[in-house]
This record gives structure tokens, sequence and C-alpha cells, in this order.
């Protein structure tokens, strides 16, 4: 699991969920004095962001909750001056899934494709365990899974393989 340096990540599970990971960034915040308004503000939205001089930034910006209950006058665009920007605009906030040779068949016999962006627990996708430990055939949710196929060993890909795997699944990667 990827984590600072300077502060583990909490033994669990390998694949996490974000209340997880949000969790981890509030405590390493907490740890390291970051969690300040001064330091840190979060929820607002960045309206623009300008270069005052070389490597001084101008950046207004609102509080976005505060904004769809207030009127403009009580929430007003807030500007300071920064050292430095960087910008995280959710590049890979939105799932891309190529279309695959068979995939419209294979989605058709009963089949189901997903990203690893829903995916969020084992039980759908393994055989459920039956009395003493026994698997029997057929995903927990009654379908007729009858193994899983990963594509992609990135950190998203190898955490939902070895969940998958512990969880009784079998697993091609």
């Amino acid at each position: 699991l990827m984590q600072f340096d300077d502060f583990e990540f909490s033994p669990g599970p390998s694949f996490v969920g974000h209340a997880d990971v949000q969790s981890y960034l509030q405590s390493y915040a907490a740890a390291h004095g970051l969690d300040q308004p001064s330091v840190l503000r979060l929820g607002y939205s960045v309206h623009s962001i300008r270069r005052e001089a070389p490597g001084r930034w101008a950046v207004a910006c609102r509080h976005v909750a505060a904004a769809a209950t207030a009127a403009a006058e009580a929430n007003p665009t807030i500007e300071e001056i920064y050292d430095a920007v960087v910008v995280c605009n959710g590049h890979y906030f939105l799932p891309i899934v190529p279309a695959l040779p068979g995939q419209e068949a294979f989605e058709a016999a009963g089949g189901r494709v997903l990203h690893s962006s829903v995916y969020r627990e084992p039980a759908p996708h393994v055989p459920a365990r039956g009395v003493g430990g026994d698997s029997s055939r057929g995903g927990a949710d009654g379908s007729d899974a009858d193994g899983v196929l990963v594509v992609g060993s990135g950190p998203s890909g190898m955490d939902i393989s070895m969940e998958l795997a512990q969880a009784g699944g079998r697993v091609t990667l």
C-alpha cells in the first residue's frame, strides 16, 4: 500500500476505501501540524490563478458549501498569495474502459465488465462460502461466477487481485 515514508498506514486490507484514505490523510495532517486553517483549507472552489511575480501566485477562491447556501456578499471570494500552486484536476476521476473484442457477447451471456473505480468488496465476485468453509459454485449474488480476470497489474489491479484471492476467488491476472 502507498504511504508517506514518515507515517505508517494502519495495517488492514490491501484494498482500502476512500474513507480509510481520507482518515489517513487527516491523521497525517494532524500529526504534522498541517490541519490548521492557516496551512490547509478544504472545501473551496478555485476561481482564478494568476502569476503576480516569479514564484508568487494570486489564488482567488470561495467556500463551496457556503456558496450554495449564502448570498454572494455573505461568501466573498478570497484572494491570497502563494509561493507555489499544484493543480490536481481529477485527471483519473473518469474511468477509461476500452471496448474489448467479444465484450458484447460476454455481457449478453451474463458476464460483467467493470472498472476498478467501482469495485468495493469481493463478495459479488467470488463464490459464496457454504457450511464448514466449503465453496459452492457461483457468486455471492447468485450468479454463475467461475473466476475473475483482472486486466492490469498496477496498484489497483494487484490490490483487488489479492483481496479476491484471499476471499476465495479464482483470479487470473
